[in-house]
């Protein structure tokens, strides 16, 4: 099991491996990958850097990043399926209204990951629709802090600790740079000089040979 975001993102390059689907270094990868996707997205007048991103809009930056830079790591099916999915109840809140709210609760809480059960809970999604309603963000703020001590109280009647519950978050894609960072780390360090040429031999395939979703 991947403990880490760190260890996550190993596991998933292990799999492929073991799979034989691809083998992939930096060179595979599209340049300026995060200012393409800055642009692609700044495209629609409401987004905001650091804004949720879902599934569809990855697969949609996929296609987009195929029809003007060929198939790569960085078009591979499995970075949207770590997305939000668009049906889930975060991204239905962020997308039909809440996105003042959720931003500025982001911007306390550090990421999306604790508001996707906050929002999937019917009791909590209440308050998620008070705050969106009033303006206030300090209301999910309150159910966010809530939760937490719930989670290390539940956490120590399991005989787990605090340290033991951040590692075990599995790599979840909530924003453009959380896609652009998962790709990169997963490309492996860029290889430079003399040893690029063996080294791109034993560790990566032409764009073009990569897999495609079936």
């Amino acid at each position: 099991m991947c403990k880490s975001v760190t260890e996550a993102v190993g596991c998933f390059v292990l799999t492929l491996l073991a799979s034989s689907s691809v083998i992939a270094a930096s060179s595979a990868l599209p340049t300026n990958l995060a200012d393409t996707l800055d642009l692609y997205l700044s495209a629609e007048s409401s987004y905001r850097e650091a804004d949720l991103i879902t599934e569809s809009q990855v697969r949609e930056f996929q296609i987009y990043l195929r029809r003007t830079r060929g198939t790569s790591l960085a078009t591979h099916p499995m970075w949207a399926k770590k997305a939000l999915a668009d049906h889930e109840p975060l991204a239905r809140l962020f997308y039909n209204g809440g996105a003042a709210v959720i931003r500025a609760t982001v911007k306390k809480t550090g990421g999306y990951d604790e508001l996707v059960p906050l929002a999937r809970n019917p009791r909590s999604r209440g308050i998620f629709e008070d705050a969106i309603k009033e303006n206030e963000p300090e209301l999910l703020m309150q159910a966010v802090e809530a939760n937490r001590k719930k989670q290390v109280s539940e956490a120590k009647s399991n005989g787990k600790s605090e340290q033991q519950m951040r590692t075990t978050k599995e790599l979840r894609i909530f924003t453009a740079r959380d896609y652009v960072a998962a790709v990169t780390e997963a490309a492996g360090p860029k290889v430079t000089g003399p040893e690029a040429d063996a080294s791109a031999g034993s560790r990566a395939l032409a764009p073009e040979k990569l897999p495609e979703k079936q």
